[in-house]
């Protein structure tokens, strides 16, 4: 389609953009709160598409970081993508989308993260299933008998940098979690529709090993956890003896957890459903700089010859060379291309979600066995996942 046009929403249309995103996402919000929820994610984030000058699509733009490999690389999430419903069909997403990609790769940023609500479109411009979000919900009575020696205390104050170093400090050892902006922990920490309760877990000698940020509704009713962090066994204990005590009131609580969650791992029998998943996407939007940008497994040299297919960007299409030493990866073009790969699968083996036996498996990765083996040992990791849905 021509005559699109694509720029930085200006504020004077946030209502307007805020009615699309509404509307296309069938978002149930009251019109006094959609603006607020925009001015919480700054306006200047926001991002629109015009046909003729008439308003098509709009998506939002959070500056955030994701760990892979030890290392928090830059990666830009996208939420509340939305089309016009008169628009659709019209490829206007999908201009939007990849004039966004390009902006910010001017900025360094090589990743995008986001959550499908459908998976074929956003394949369609390089994106791939990458992780997963998980909900877990366990029978309070399921942790009966569980102690620790760690306790739980009350923590009323809602400032970030006391739950942000134990965070990061759990999440770095994951694939896929994030290191959060600001505006990921207010919606933790600070949400605008319903009450957190937050809790601390204190080791032995009374520093900070945990957290746990929930809501609870009326008796019976699930209490749902909206985050939490245990740092080792004693503190995952306590926080499972915390919620068990609950039982009287409560039969069961959901929580976020990884794809095989260790603190399931310490209830006595496996009384635990994965209620609900949803895989997050990846797009590397600069193969060469995001490569550089994460971590690898220490003690491994490894040299790897790639061949990359990108349709929507040149400068990832083609040969290149990745060399592995010291826990860092240096990358050039040129090379044998002996491993074949889209860009797209390269984004699922980036983050852990898909080995290459797996990929190989699936008809996406093509190469000799014994690079194919040291492909694997490169990029081992745990499974992908985070807590956070955006």
């Amino acid at each position: 389609m021509t005559n699109i046009t694509l720029e930085t929403m200006q504020p004077d249309d946030a209502e307007a953009v805020g009615r699309l995103i509404c509307q296309s996402l069938h978002f149930n919000l009251p019109d006094g709160n959609v603006l607020p929820w925009m001015e919480r994610r700054g306006l200047e984030t926001f991002r629109v598409a015009r046909v003729a000058g008439q308003l098509a699509a709009a998506l939002n733009i959070i500056d955030m970081e994701q760990w892979f490999g030890g290392r928090a690389s830059a990666t830009a999430g996208i939420s509340a993508v939305g089309v016009a419903p008169e628009y659709r069909g019209r490829k206007v997403g999908a201009a939007l989308m990849l004039e966004m990609l390009r902006e910010v790769r001017t900025k360094g940023v090589a990743l995008s993260t986001l959550y499908p609500a459908t998976t074929q479109f956003y394949r369609s411009v390089g994106y791939e299933r990458a992780g997963a979000r998980t909900i877990y919900t366990i029978p309070t009575s399921a942790m009966r008998g569980i102690t620790s020696a760690y306790t739980l205390v009350p923590a009323p104050d809602a400032d970030i940098d006391v739950y942000a170093p134990i965070h990061a400090a759990y999440a770095q050892s994951q694939s896929g979690n994030l290191q959060r902006p600001a505006i990921m922990w207010d919606r933790i920490l600070k949400p605008i529709f319903s009450s957190h309760f937050r809790y601390l877990v204190l080791d032995s000698a009374g520093q900070p090993a945990g957290y746990i940020v929930y809501a609870q509704g009326n008796q019976k009713e699930d209490i749902k956890v909206a985050d939490w962090c245990a740092l080792d066994p004693a503190a995952g204990r306590a926080l499972l003896q915390f919620l068990g005590g609950h039982r009287s009131m409560v039969d069961k609580v959901q929580l976020p957890g990884a794809p095989n969650e260790p603190l399931l791992h310490l209830l006595a029998e496996q009384h635990s459903d994965r209620s609900w998943q949803l895989d997050w996407m990846l797009r590397l939007i600069d193969v060469a700089q995001a490569l550089q940008a994460r971590g690898y497994p220490a003690g491994i040299n490894a040299e790897l010859h790639l061949s990359i297919s990108d349709q929507n960007f040149t400068w990832n299409h083609g040969r290149f060379v990745l060399r592995i030493a010291d826990g860092a990866a240096a990358v050039e073009p040129g090379g044998t291309g002996a491993i074949d790969l889209h860009v797209r699968d390269l984004a699922a083996l980036y983050s852990g979600h898909l080995t290459p036996a797996e990929l190989q498996l699936g008809g996406a990765l093509s190469g000799p066995p014994a690079q194919l083996a040291t492909l694997g040992l490169v990029f081992s990791s745990p499974r992908p996942w985070m807590a956070d849905m955006f």
